[in-house]
């Protein structure tokens, strides 16, 4: 079986990003390590890595997907789009409709005006 972090890899190569997956090393404690995953391409910078609990992980990426416009993107605690790994294809194309709209203009502007503090149009599911 395919976990939810696998199957999200496979289904952003398919719709044409490009997604790095890495295995890292817990700072919090040694030995321990988890996939993390970063994503590319339409106009996005998003990451996401397998559920952990650890200090080290960004809480908006813990389990998580945050996307940014690529041109608006400084860190990850400032994405408007945060989403919970994808548990159903529904999830799943919630976030592609999110990431599409996202890579465009008008997504350039909603998120480089923060317009998205007050009327998010994206899926925001912070941590």
């Amino acid at each position: 079986m395919t976990s939810d972090f696998d199957a999200l890899v496979l289904r952003l190569n398919r719709e044409g990003y490009k997604v790095v997956v890495t295995d890292e090393a817990s700072r919090d404690k040694p030995g321990t390590s988890y996939r993390m995953a970063i994503v590319t391409g339409k106009n996005i910078k998003g990451g996401f890595c397998e559920p952990c609990g650890l200090g080290d992980v960004h809480y908006n990426m813990d389990g998580k997907f945050a996307a940014d416009n690529v041109r608006c993107f400084d860190k990850w605690s400032k994405c408007p789009m945060v989403a919970d790994l994808p548990r159903n294809t529904l999830m799943e194309e919630k976030i592609l409709a999110s990431l599409k709209l996202l890579g465009s203009e008008e997504g350039y502007i909603i998120s480089n005006s923060y317009d998205y503090l007050d009327d998010n149009p994206f899926v925001f599911q912070p941590g």
